[in-house]
């Protein structure tokens, strides 16, 4: 019953008011393999990778989802023909039942040299951007629209207008 536009905030509980379980109940949901294989990638977004690694760019997909999707993302990603040099998951959100032979630490992320990063989420934006001291290119979604860019930010609208600003 929401609009894409209703989702104000990274936390889907958060915007979407859900208790706990209903939280819960609809995690578990959008981690089915059935689920996660049926999702379209963003339009452009395999344009985008594919004229990134033309021009010698190192591809990282890195990650916060449930270590358990670990298979199938990859499966996603080759089903999609998404390129990419290296796929790393990051424990960003200290779950418990998270695979530390998977994922690794944010403290393991800070210690990475990134040319730039693409990302959605403000919190992550902010990290990289000054923690890691890696310029971000901030996807436009509802949900960080009210972060304020600053030096070592720039946002972007879609995926062919990323690749106009390289």
């Amino acid at each position: 019953k929401y609009n894409f536009d209703d989702i104000h905030s990274f936390d889907l509980q958060r915007s979407f008011d859900l208790s706990n379980e209903q939280y819960r109940q609809m995690f578990a949901a959008a981690h089915q393999r059935d689920f996660t294989l049926s999702l379209p990638p963003l339009p452009g977004v395999v344009a985008a990778m594919c004229e990134l690694k033309s021009k010698d760019f190192h591809l990282s997909i890195v990650t916060g989802r449930h270590t358990a999707t670990y298979g199938d993302t990859l499966e996603w990603l080759a089903k999609h023909t998404i390129p990419y040099d290296r796929f790393i998951m990051v424990d960003k959100y200290r779950r418990p039942e998270t695979d530390g032979s998977i994922a690794i630490s944010m403290e393991s992320l800070s210690k990475m040299t990134f040319f730039l990063a693409i990302e959605d989420n403000c919190d992550m934006t902010h990290h990289l951007c000054t923690i890691m001291n890696t310029h971000v290119y901030l996807y436009d979604r509802p949900w960080n629209r009210a972060m304020k860019t600053q030096s070592g930010i720039e946002r972007f609208f879609s995926w062919s207008q990323f690749c106009s600003l390289l």
